[in-house]
């Protein structure tokens, strides 16, 4: 993936997450929402061990990843 691309990529995620939802009778409005953003150069599913890995110990993502 080339600079531009990673640019590209998280200016796209940054507009999905700035545009939100706009519901009405949502039982969350006045709420701010719970948004966790990891930003990670070299990190792949593998590397995490809520998909498994054996040899990183990840707890806190993996509490994450259960919780949901």
């Amino acid at each position: 993936m080339t600079r531009r691309q990673a640019l590209a990529s998280l200016g796209l995620g940054a507009a999905a997450l700035a545009s939100g939802s706009t519901t009405s009778g949502c039982s969350l409005l006045g709420r701010r929402p719970n948004v966790v953003l990891f930003v990670a150069d070299d990190l792949g599913a593998v590397d995490l061990g809520c998909y498994g890995s054996p040899d990183l110990l990840t707890p806190h993502i993996n509490k994450l990843a259960h919780d949901g």
